[in-house]
């Protein structure tokens, strides 16, 4: 025969496994999310100080007349700033897909979890079930033991 209370054991131990790394697809969803929202606000204020800057090179070269040096100094700056905004753009994308593949583990986390937890009810249903079994096969066998001791009484009453 099956021992279940093994099996629900087990299962027990998986479960809590299960919420183990629940918690921690949650924890890592949530640093995720955080990072994200970090390099968005970096991008948002670098798109700011990009406004700022475009303003105050055009107000540099406005009003006065204007070389090849401060042509090549601008040119440069804005290269700088060019680069800057791509290594930005970079940490945005890969802050995105750290997200994207933390929201995935955390679903995957939660699914299996659930399943554990199905698995685990299923089993304890089916021990609590056997365990009733057994408890009425001992009853049952109880009532025929006393049966047949009332009958052997009953009869040794009657006597020859």
């Amino acid at each position: 025969m099956v021992d279940f209370g093994q099996i629900v054991r087990i299962r027990s131990r998986r479960l809590d496994h299960a919420r183990r790394n629940l918690a921690r697809s949650r924890r890592l969803f949530a640093e995720a999310g955080r990072r994200f929202m970090e390099a968005q606000d970096a991008a948002d204020t670098f798109l700011k100080k990009t406004r700022t800057l475009e303003i105050d090179l055009l107000t540099e070269i406005l009003n006065k007349p204007v070389t090849t040096n401060d042509l090549r100094a601008i040119e440069e700056r804005l290269r700088k700033t060019q680069d800057d905004a791509q290594n930005l753009a970079n940490v945005v994308a890969a802050a995105r897909h750290a997200l994207t593949e933390s929201g995935d583990a955390l679903e995957m986390a939660s699914t299996e979890k659930k399943a554990t937890e199905s698995r685990l009810n299923k089993s304890r249903e089916m021990h609590d079930l056997l365990r009733q079994i057994v408890c009425a096969e001992e009853i049952a066998a109880e009532d025929a033991e006393l049966d047949e001791f009332c009958e052997l009484i009953a009869s040794e009453g009657r006597g020859p």
